[in-house]
C-alpha cells in the first residue's frame, strides 16, 4: 500500500485533519501557546467539566484505591458503580444503569441483545451517529434505513415487517446539526406496531431537559461527556432482561476494563451538582433560543431548533476553510465539519451556560461582516 498517496488523496480533497493543542480552558474561553478565543467547539453544554474536584476524592481513594484495572465482570465493579448507577436510574427514570467505558462502546452493546437472534430488523434514521451503524453492523443485524426525520416513510417500513421484531433507532439530538426526533410520533408507531422496540442515543441531550418524556423508550445510551461533564457512556433500560443480556452479550462492556475510581468519584460529585444547580439548564435554553432570534433576523434564515448546536451552511470546502478561518482570526473557535462526518460542509458551533449574550452578539456581527465583504 502507497500510504503517502493515500495520505495526499485526502489533503487533495481537502478532508485532511490534524491535531491543535490547547493549553487550558477557562469558562467559555480556550486557549493555545498564543492566543485566547471564545470557544463554541465544547459539549460541556453546562460547564459541569469545569466544576471543582470532588471535596472527598482523597478520602475515598484512600478508602477504595486508585484503580481495579480489571473488567467490571471480573474484579473491576466497585460499589461506586452500583451506587451511581443507582441513581442515574433515580434521577433519568429508568429501572436499571450500566456505566460503560465510552458513549460509543454503549452503542456496541446496546445492540448486542439482538445478535444472533431470528426475524429482527432495525429502523435507522439516515442522520445517525457512527456509533450507531458500528452497533448495528458489528452485531450483523438487517437495517432498513428511513430518509433523516421522516416519520411516514419510517411507517411505511414498519408495516412491511408484520411478523418481524422491529427495533427503531434515532440520535435525539443530532450532533452535527442539532435536529431533534420527535419522540412522541417514535411513541405512535411504536404503540400501533406490534413487536416494536425504541433505542435512542442522548449523548447530545442526556440532562438538558428538551424532551418531556422518556417513557417511550426501551433502551437509551449516552455519553457522560458532554452535559454531565464526566468520562464514560451510559445504558439505562426499562426491562431486567435487556439489562441482564447486555452485560452477557454486549462484547464492548465485556471485554473492557473498567474506569478508574477517580473518574466514578468525579461522576459522582458531578450528579450532585447536575440536580442542584438546575439553573444551568434554563440558561443553556434561553442563551439558544436567543441565538435563534438574532440569528433569523440577521440572516433571514430559518431558526433553528432549542438544542445547544447550531449547524451553519457553507458553499463549498474552500469557502468553508475560508470562513473557519476568518472566524478563528476575529477570537472564535468554531468546528468545520467536512466529508466524512458530514456530506455537505458546514460550520458547527455548540452552545453552552457559560457563553453570554454578548458572545452570541459579537460572533454573529463578525459573521455577518464575513458575509458582507
Amino acid at each position: 500500500m502507497d500510504f503517502e498517496a493515500s495520505l495526499q488523496r485526502i489533503k487533495d480533497q481537502g478532508l485532511y485533519r490534524e491535531l491543535t493543542s490547547f493549553n487550558k480552558v477557562d469558562q467559555a474561553t480556550i486557549r493555545t501557546e498564543t492566543d485566547t478565543y471564545i470557544n463554541f467547539t465544547s459539549n460541556d453544554y453546562l460547564g459541569l467539566g469545569q466544576c471543582s474536584r470532588a471535596t472527598d476524592m482523597d478520602a475515598t481513594l484512600k478508602d477504595v484505591g486508585m484503580h481495579y484495572a480489571s473488567s467490571r465482570l471480573v474484579s473491576g465493579n466497585t460499589y461506586l458503580y452500583e451506587a451511581i448507577e443507582h441513581d442515574m436510574s433515580a434521577i433519568f427514570q429508568f429501572k436499571h444503569s450500566l456505566i460503560t467505558t465510552s458513549g460509543y462502546a454503549a452503542n456496541l452493546a446496546a445492540f448486542s441483545i439482538f445478535r444472533n437472534e431470528p426475524h429482527v430488523m432495525v429502523f435507522s434514521d439516515e442522520k445517525n451517529h457512527a456509533s450507531i451503524i458500528d452497533g448495528i453492523k458489528l452485531n450483523r443485524l438487517e437495517t432498513v434505513v428511513y430518509p433523516h426525520l421522516d416519520y411516514n416513510t419510517l411507517e411505511d417500513e414498519l408495516a412491511k415487517y408484520p411478523h418481524t421484531t422491529k427495533i427503531i433507532v434515532s440520535d435525539s439530538i443530532f450532533s452535527t446539526n442539532g435536529d431533534m426526533v420527535d419522540i412522541d410520533q417514535l411513541k405512535h408507531l411504536k404503540d400501533n406496531y406490534q413487536d416494536t422496540y425504541i433505542i435512542l442515543d442522548d449523548a447530545h441531550g442526556l440532562g438538558l431537559n428538551m424532551f418531556q418524556s422518556y417513557d417511550a423508550v426501551d433502551i437509551l445510551t449516552s455519553s457522560l461527556s458532554k452535559a454531565l461533564g464526566a468520562f464514560g457512556g451510559l445504558i439505562m433500560t426499562r426491562d431486567t432482561m435487556m439489562h441482564d443480556l447486555i452485560i452477557n452479550k454486549g462484547r464492548s462492556f465485556i471485554y473492557s476494563g473498567c474506569l478508574p475510581n477517580y473518574n466514578l468519584i468525579q461522576l459522582r460529585h458531578l450528579l450532585d451538582i447536575y440536580q442542584s444547580e438546575t439553573y444551568r439548564q434554563s440558561d443553556l435554553k434561553a442563551l439558544s433560543s436567543y441565538f435563534n432570534r438574532q440569528y433569523a433576523a440577521l440572516f433571514k434564515a430559518e431558526p433553528f431548533t432549542l438544542a445547544p448546536i447550531k449547524a451553519i451552511p457553507v458553499n463549498d470546502i474552500e469557502n468553508g476553510f475560508k470562513v473557519h478561518a476568518y472566524l478563528k482570526a476575529h477570537g472564535f473557535l468554531t468546528s468545520f465539519f467536512r466529508y466524512p462526518t458530514v456530506e455537505t460542509p458546514m460550520i458547527r458551533l455548540s452552545l453552552t451556560s457559560m457563553h453570554t449574550k454578548s458572545d452570541i452578539d459579537n460572533f454573529l456581527t463578525t459573521l455577518s461582516n464575513f458575509e458582507e465583504r
